[in-house]
């Protein structure tokens, strides 16, 4: 039965469209024998009123659904670039504690900067890369950096999800500045490569891992400075 309606579904729609455009035409060309230029009038209106129309919707309609979206992302905004912010914080700090890095001055301007951006936050993570760049191959256990790099990626594996999959869609689908838009991609960037070459060390032990680390570290400090320079 499901099929029998089907095609008959199908032939319906196949002859629906010439028959709508013969019925047309046959009006058409009705009008125009009976009262050409009246119909010819009619006609012009109509096609006058429908583009009028469709400009009060580009105009009218779309600036309203514009500036009711504004409204709906003002609300929430703060509150989105301070959970990010959040995130990236804390694993800054996870870096500090994973790579054993020696200034442990670092945290406290670090954690200091979790509920809104300050200039001190993003100074302590650009010494924090530069700490990393000098971090050894192996530490005094005898780890290599690049296992050390899996132990970090676990530890903030849970941040990295909630910004990649709960806060970047709502910036990006929000009237969000568009410097903000970008460095939440390359922030996403690096934390795939990041991603790939901890595969990658898995699989054949590799010791590259620490750079990608280095650079997710950068891109936070790049996020972190654009929500700082935007924010209201």
């Amino acid at each position: 039965m499901g099929r029998v309606k089907q095609k008959e579904a199908q032939r319906f729609g196949k002859w629906l469209i010439p028959v709508s455009g013969g019925i047309i035409i046959t009006v058409s060309g009705v009008g125009l024998y009976i009262d050409a230029q009246g119909f010819i009038e009619n006609l012009l209106s109509e096609v006058v009123g429908i583009f009028a129309g469709i400009i009060v919707a580009l105009l009218v309609v779309d600036r309203y659904i514009k500036h009711q979206n504004e409204r709906q992302w003002a609300k929430v905004r703060n509150l989105t670039y301070t959970a990010i912010i959040n995130h990236l914080c804390d694993m800054a700090v996870e870096a500090i504690i994973h790579f054993l890095v020696k200034d442990h001055r670092l945290i406290t301007p670090i954690i200091g900067g979790r509920d809104q951006p300050n200039p001190s936050t993003i100074a302590a993570m650009a010494e924090l890369v530069s700490l990393l760049r000098q971090v050894q191959d192996v530490d005094s256990e005898g780890r290599s950096t690049s296992d050390i790099a899996v132990e970090f990626y676990e530890g903030v594996e849970w941040d990295l999800d909630q910004i990649q999959d709960v806060l970047t869609p709502r910036v990006v689908q929000s009237p969000a500045e568009q410097q903000v838009i970008d460095a939440l991609i390359e922030f996403d960037h690096a934390r795939h490569r990041l991603h790939n070459a901890i595969i990658a060390h898995k699989r054949i032990a590799t010791h590259g891992v620490l750079p990608h680390v280095i650079e997710l570290i950068e891109r936070a400090q790049g996020l972190y400075s654009v929500i700082y320079k935007t924010w209201k």
